[in-house]
């Protein structure tokens, strides 16, 4: 017999393909602001208890924000330069927690951000602007950030931070999930959503972000954007494509680390990874500076 929670999940994904047929026959338009809300909905996922742990080690604040309080958590001395752990879409900071001992014993201070609807932050909602818009919030609290690791969407929301006005030195893109127009096929297959529904929630959810999904998309940052970014992914990735990070990294020239087999959370766990990571985000800003270099340089080559 299936578990409870599954039967719930497809009983409600039935209701809402329901709704959502019924809602397109009366207007395209009333359908797609349904899929809209949908779309931008949140869900919260059970914390395992190493994650627990981790966070019981940590300095609880929170950080004050149009959509209410956020929760932010804290490893490491204050006068020590900032290192942010970015999540993804319905993640948490505590998620990235393997990366935490390593980058305090290089000497940083680890600050991990549950960004608007996510976490233990309010709301049930969000979107990858919020969470980019979060995240400049929180590093304009920090001054300027030493690192940024990012996990799937949450490098879409940490490169748009960039984009307005966030200061790091380097970026580490994890699982990066960059391809929106695929996330939104999926999520109309699902739903059985013709286009003129898809075509009214993509124009909704543009016009309450406030920027295009082509603005959005992290492989058409400006070269002004572009920091020292190292892409890891896993070829076995079923949440967020392969050919995404390999995209992402061809676009900005940047390194590439591909794993085998350990999927789209696993590997935020991997020993490699995380010293991999580590090891990046160490180097000495002067060599970071020649990375950004080589980056234009390859970028202009192309």
């Amino acid at each position: 017999m299936p578990k409870k929670s599954a039967i719930g999940r497809t009983v409600v994904l039935s209701s809402l393909r329901a709704g959502l047929a019924a809602a397109s026959t009366l207007s395209p338009q009333l359908a797609g602001a349904g899929a809209a809300r949908l779309f931008l909905s949140t869900r919260r996922h059970p914390m395992p208890e190493w994650e627990r742990a981790q966070l019981a080690s940590a300095r609880r604040s929170r950080l004050a924000s149009e959509w209410g309080p956020l929760a932010v958590w804290t490893w490491g001395p204050e006068d020590a330069p900032a290192m942010v752990l970015q999540h993804g879409w319905e993640g948490r900071g505590s998620q990235l927690g393997a990366f935490v001992p390593p980058l305090l014993a290089a000497g940083y201070r680890v600050v991990a951000l549950d960004g608007p609807g996510h976490g233990d932050s309010p709301g049930r909602s969000s979107s990858l602007v919020a969470l980019g818009q979060a995240l400049r919030l929180l590093g304009g609290s920090l001054g300027p950030l030493a690192g940024v690791v990012a996990h799937s969407a949450g490098t879409v929301a940490a490169i748009h931070a960039l984009s307005r006005g966030l200061v790091a030195d380097r970026l580490v893109a994890i699982a990066p999930g960059v391809d929106l127009e695929a996330y939104a096929r999926e999520f109309a297959r699902m739903f059985g959503l013709s286009a003129a529904v898809s075509r009214s929630m993509r124009q909704r959810i543009e016009r309450r972000i406030g920027v295009s999904w082509e603005e959005l998309d992290p492989r058409r940052a400006p070269a002004h954007v572009r920091i020292p970014l190292l892409v890891i992914h896993d070829r076995t990735d079923r949440e967020a494509p392969y050919a995404g990070g390999e995209a992402l990294a061809r676009a900005w020239g940047a390194r590439l680390i591909t794993t085998e087999g350990l999927g789209h959370t696993r590997i935020l766990r991997n020993e490699q990874v995380v010293a991999q990571t580590t090891e990046f985000l160490s180097v000495p800003k002067a060599t970071a500076e020649v990375l950004v270099l080589a980056t234009e340089y390859a970028s202009a080559a192309r």
